[in-house]
């Protein structure tokens, strides 16, 4: 095994003078890791978007692509794992923009999240909305949030209107974990603290087909102009953490290790 030398990127180099057999194409976020990855950490570089742990009053993306967001008026509190975003007022949100397979057709997601409800007032729902522009508008539906009564909601959109799987009441000041995911063989899926909620079964995703924003705690134009499903559309009082976007559809086994920090 080697122990010293240079590392050519892009094409072979073994004649120690002038590098041939060039790669055409594109290379990104090349990494050197000095230990063999597990099989999470591989599938994790494959298919995590991107990251939110919010520690430390940090709006970066811990992910691979560096997806970073910025914050409304927004504070930090003790969240489910270090530190979390805390949202305690109107007009109050985290946002970033950037996802351009949530906008692509037929491709499956999960998007995974932490929340902690403060408010025992009804009718305050907007956990995570996502949009075709960075404002909030355009192609725009919640796809995370609570009803009316405060039951938790995971949905998406099809050509007729947003499809639906709603779960149990989110507890007050109680660490909720959730995940909703999206497939074209399963549907919208929502997990609560583990369990599989429910699935719609198969629908085509009718997608904004531009690069999607997403916002946590409300909408940065509120609810107007937006669909907004069985969603109680408005400021979310309260905690999220530890925000995860995939670009696939989490197994059982995942969501349990996720539900199980």
């Amino acid at each position: 095994m080697a122990t010293t030398g240079a590392i050519t990127i892009g094409a072979i180099n073994n004649t120690g003078t002038t590098p041939f057999y060039f790669w055409t194409g594109y290379l990104d976020d090349v990494q050197y890791v000095s230990r063999a990855k597990t099989a999470t950490e591989i599938l994790d570089d494959a298919t995590l978007v991107a990251y939110y742990s919010f520690d430390n009053g940090s709006f970066l993306d811990r992910g691979p692509n560096r997806i970073n967001g910025t914050g409304a008026n927004v504070t930090f509190a003790t969240g489910r794992v270090n530190h979390g975003i805390l949202l305690n007022a109107n007009g109050q949100y985290f946002t970033a923009s950037g996802f351009t397979l949530l906008g692509s057709t037929y491709r499956p997601y999960s998007i995974s999240l932490w929340v902690y409800r403060s408010s025992p007032a009804q009718g305050s729902g907007t956990i995570l909305h996502m949009s075709g522009l960075p404002n909030g508008l355009g192609w725009c539906l919640p796809i995370i949030g609570l009803t009316t009564s405060n039951q938790i909601v995971g949905q998406n959109w099809n050509s007729t209107g947003a499809i639906s799987i709603v779960g149990p009441v989110m507890q007050l000041t109680t660490w909720t974990h959730v995940v909703t995911s999206y497939s074209s063989t399963n549907g919208v899926r929502l997990w609560v603290n583990g369990t599989l909620i429910g699935s719609s079964g198969p629908f085509a995703y009718g997608p904004s087909t531009v690069a999607n924003t997403i916002s946590l705690g409300n909408s940065p134009n509120g609810p107007l102009g937006c669909a907004t499903g069985l969603i109680s559309f408005g400021q979310f009082y309260g905690m999220v953490d530890e925000v995860r976007v995939y670009a696939r559809e989490l197994a059982a086994s995942d969501v349990a290790i996720l539900a199980n920090p």
